[in-house]
């Protein structure tokens, strides 16, 4: 088929299932809900492009988003980086030609060495947290398979401007890893 054509996280799943997957997206999401609630996105690859396909944010509490068009950053995104860490190489290569590293990574990454290997590290630990130099920034993103172990979405969820113990930010990545295995189909 063609590589570009949108494939939808949800033909994995019967209706019912669907349901399902969309009931443990907001559950994965209301985990948050107590305190310092993350924005929690699942994210798939649709058009050559990695997109939000679903949101729940402290700005609209409780309310199950459907972005459309919401676009996640190949280089400065959780979402971004860990499709790249968990592509095959065809994959990954296809996408960073669409996206020129001088032009959107290399002031964050420096090298593409650099962003190799964090994209290595990534693979290694199974999420991804990369590093920001705003203190106060959060994030974590997590892949999900679908029945055949194909990568068919990534569960992200990140904090902006709030000061959070190292212990608590930990704490909340549990729950996003453990949300993502969830979802993800088992045979």
């Amino acid at each position: 088929g063609n590589p570009d054509a949108p494939v939808s996280f949800w033909r994995f799943f019967s209706p019912a299932d669907w349901m399902a997957a969309a009931a443990t997206f907001v559950i994965a999401a209301g985990l948050f809900a107590y305190t310092n609630a993350p924005t929690v996105t699942l994210a798939q690859p649709l058009g050559g492009e990695v997109e939000a396909v679903l949101r729940m944010s402290p700005d609209q509490p409780g309310i199950l988003q459907r972005p459309r068009g919401m676009l996640m950053a190949p280089y400065a995104s959780a979402s971004g980086l860990t499709f790249q860490a968990f592509w095959s190489e065809v994959e990954r290569r296809e996408y960073q030609r669409r996206h020129s590293f001088e032009e959107e990574g290399a002031h964050r990454w420096g090298t593409t060495q650099r962003l190799e290997e964090l994209l290595r590290e990534i693979r290694t630990k199974g999420y991804a947290t990369p590093p920001y130099e705003n203190r106060k920034r959060h994030a974590v993103a997590v892949p999900v398979y679908g029945g055949s172990h194909e990568l068919v979405a990534v569960l992200g969820a990140s904090l902006a401007e709030r000061e959070l113990p190292e212990e608590e930010w930990q704490e909340q990545v549990r729950r996003v890893v453990e949300a993502a295995a969830e979802l993800s189909a088992t045979e």
